[in-house]
């Protein structure tokens, strides 16, 4: 009698950087955000990040300030730490014996973080928010992947290899940041009337 083989649900690792460099991985289970999340970016989050440094950070940027003070926008608890990527945002939803088990990914599209991690990025954000005011930023669902097609994934028609890039996810935000080679942002709208109430 053969059984239905269960989907394995997929895993987060947020990574944190001890004082003395090791590096502590913390694996959690990745829900997905079933309502769309609008955030304002304001010229605090990003003075926060200029005080942690958080160019090429995944958990001190920008945006990752702007969850944390706005997690009443949210269905679901917003604990401890967010990685913010360049185009997925994980925000932990779940704790036990004070380590993070459990997170929630979106997507989003605006180009902050890239700004943020551009060379003297942090400073021209600031100056652009001092100016024009707060920005929204949407953070989306996710449509999870359906089955998967067996055997073996069809590579590209010339049989020449994709470029390798700095990694993906946090590693490419400090690769990026360290290298200065960010691409030039185009930031998301201003904020209009009625966006507050959102």
């Amino acid at each position: 009698m053969t059984t239905k083989k269960q989907r394995r649900a997929p895993n987060h690792i947020f990574r944190v950087k001890l004082e003395n460099g090791k590096v502590i991985e913390f694996p959690c289970k990745v829900r997905y955000g079933k309502k769309p999340i609008a955030l304002l970016l304001e010229e605090a989050h990003v003075q926060r990040a200029i005080d942690l440094n958080g160019a090429g950070n995944s958990s001190c940027c920008s945006m990752a300030n702007s969850v944390h003070d706005q997690a009443y926008k949210f269905p679901h608890k917003v604990l401890m730490m967010v990685d913010w990527f360049y185009k997925r945002a994980y925000v932990v939803s779940k704790v036990k014996r004070g380590i993070p088990v459990e997170c929630y990914v979106y997507a989003h599209y605006d180009q902050v973080a890239h700004l943020n991690d551009s060379q003297g990025g942090q400073l021209k954000l600031l100056k652009i928010l001092q100016a024009e005011g707060p920005r929204l930023i949407n953070l989306l669902p996710i449509k999870r992947r359906g089955p998967q097609p067996k055997g073996r994934p069809e590579g590209r028609p010339t049989g020449s290899r994709s470029k390798p890039t700095g990694g993906r996810g946090a590693r490419l935000r400090m690769t990026t940041a360290l290298a200065g080679v960010a691409k030039p942002a185009r930031l998301p709208r201003k904020v209009k009337a009625g966006d507050h109430a959102k």
